[in-house]
Order: C-alpha cells, then structure tokens, then sequence
C-alpha cells in the first residue's frame, strides 16, 4: 500500500496535498524541520522556546510549554539529566523523603 500511496503523493508539492484534504475536511498541515520551528515567528512572539543548561553543550534551546497558566512561571529550569544520572536524583529523592 506504500508504494501506491507514495507513488500518488509524488505528483504534486505537499502544499498542494494539505489544500485538496483541508477542501475535503480532513485535518492536514505541513511537517516543519527544528529550523523552521525555531524561528517561526509566533512561536518567537509567545516565548515557547527556553535555554536550560546542560552540562557539556552548555545552554541548549528546547520546546517550551504549550500549556500556560496565569501566574505560573514556566517550569522547564534545568535540562535533562545526563544519561544514567536520572535514576540517582530520584534515589536521593527516595532517601530525603523517608522512602
């Protein structure tokens, strides 16, 4: 089924695909790249994108937060831990609390 699909949808540019299925109702966009998503400009607009630091690259750029609440600053305040590390912070956090 694939190939028939991907032997159709070759035809034409993608933009011309979203069009013709939105015409038809159906729930279509165009895929963006990490380049495009981060300098979109209403993305840039509504501060959605937050510098954490990471330990060996220094501050890395990541996808905020969709959701907003007034009041609530944004929780993304530290990167991911480097791997193998995640499962120590919560054996310290076990520890602290009494589990």
């Amino acid at each position: 089924m694939l190939p028939l699909i991907e032997a159709v949808t070759v035809t034409k540019p993608a933009g011309d695909w979203v069009e013709t299925l939105q015409a038809a109702g159906v729930p279509a966009a165009l895929l963006q790249d990490y380049g495009q998503v981060f300098s979109d400009p209403h993305l840039l607009e509504r501060n959605f994108f937050v510098d954490v630091p990471h330990t060996k690259a220094g501050p890395v750029r990541v996808l905020g937060s969709a959701m907003r609440f007034l009041g609530d600053p944004d929780a993304h305040r530290a990167g991911r831990p480097a791997a193998g590390r995640a499962h120590l912070r919560g054996a310290a956090r076990a520890r602290n609390d009494g589990g």
